[in-house]
């Protein structure tokens, strides 16, 4: 049974009139008459009695009979309709730095999305020290960061380390591969990522002179990349995101070490519940890296 004609038809009952019921539905009477004329023949009986010169109508036996079993079908429908609203979804709240959060999370949590209809993400972009609040406050469920901070209520787990990469423009004039001396910090495009980072920086790069910018995303130096004399020291893979995007860009590989950028998970000790979502994420993200 047409779901449409049987609202129709308790529209006319509920107004009395196919001009009131026309106006509910924001249709024209014409249509009202035509799906009451539709849903008649499909049932092979006289619903509604319409007299000349009158505007109200009034219910054959049929059309009472009808009633009630229409509402019947229309409840039921509708319930079924809702039938996501109702799902026991379960949420998950993740805050992580933007390199993360704009690189990493997107084609993991993507496909575990896809995977699973009931599971909902809530992203939110902040530096290491406000993901370490935002867990130690429980506002969020899980943080990502690029460093291992003190608080006291909070788990730190190592899940995976990025090595990193000079990001230069195509037309850039280095060598490949780069020794740290030819990088100038005049030309640098500065992101510090935490703590450990720049204490391995502050070796080989006078801080005491300014770079030529300093961001707080490894992502976003990809748009002041456009002079052949700047780089930036980016996770291999934000690079790896960068250069599928932009083809002006290429990376280098520095001929001293660098220590890799340690990726942290972060939770609340006093975290109860979701746990399967978590290691699935976890799980996933460490594959990818």
């Amino acid at each position: 049974m047409n779901l449409e004609l049987l609202q129709t038809f308790l529209k006319i009952v509920e107004y009395q009139q196919i001009s009131l019921a026309a106006e509910a539905l924001f249709i024209t009477q014409s249509a009202v008459s035509t799906r009451l004329n539709k849903l008649e023949s499909q049932l092979g009986v006289k619903l509604i009695n319409r007299k000349k010169g009158h505007s109200l109508v009034t219910l054959t036996k049929y059309g009472e009979s009808l009633v009630p079993i229409a509402q019947q079908l229309s409840d039921l429908t509708q319930k079924t309709h809702h039938l996501k609203e109702i799902a026991n979804y379960h949420f998950l709240k993740v805050i992580a730095p933007q390199d993360i959060m704009q690189t990493l999370l997107p084609d993991v949590c993507s496909s575990l999305l896809m995977a699973d209809p009931l599971l909902r993400y809530t992203f939110a972009t902040a530096d290491n020290d406000l993901v370490y609040d935002a867990i130690n406050n429980q506002t969020a469920d899980l943080g990502f960061a690029f460093d291992s901070l003190a608080r006291t209520e909070v788990t730190v787990k190592k899940i995976g380390e990025a090595a990193l990469q000079v990001l230069v423009s195509a037309d850039s004039w280095y060598s490949n591969p780069v020794h740290i001396e030819d990088l100038a910090r005049h030309d640098e495009i500065y992101i510090p990522y935490s703590q450990s980072y720049n204490s391995w920086h502050l070796m080989y790069w006078d801080h005491s002179l300014s770079p030529y910018l300093q961001l707080d995303s490894g992502y976003l130096a990809a748009t002041y990349l456009s002079s052949s004399k700047h780089w930036a020291l980016i996770p291999q893979f934000v690079a790896q995101k960068i250069l599928q995007q932009q083809h002006r860009l290429k990376s280098l590989t520095l001929v001293e070490t660098i220590p890799p950028l340690p990726i942290m998970a972060i939770q609340s000790q006093k975290y109860a519940g979701l746990s399967a979502d978590i290691d699935k994420l976890l799980f996933t993200i460490r594959a990818k890296l």
